[in-house]
């Protein structure tokens, strides 16, 4: 038996953020994505090159999500 015989535990939980993903496209191993956060109501740019593994991920202003999206270089440019 152990010493903490009697003992529970109260399980930890943990909110989730809820993240919705607005617009999502692929192209030449090229991942753009468009992602809301509910909590915060940040809009997040994230771009992926699966040729090169890189990866990157911009707060965009909600009034420019749509431009974002199609010109993400553009923006990734300016971090």
């Amino acid at each position: 038996m152990c010493c903490d015989e009697g003992v529970t535990e109260t399980p930890v939980i943990e909110k989730e953020t809820a993240v919705i993903e607005l617009a999502e496209r692929n192209s030449n191993g090229l991942n753009v994505r468009l992602l809301w956060n509910q909590d915060s109501d940040e809009l997040r740019l994230t771009v992926n090159d699966v040729n090169t593994g890189e990866a990157h991920e911009v707060l965009v202003d909600r009034t420019r999500g749509l431009d974002a999206f199609y010109h993400p270089f553009a923006y990734v440019a300016k971090r």
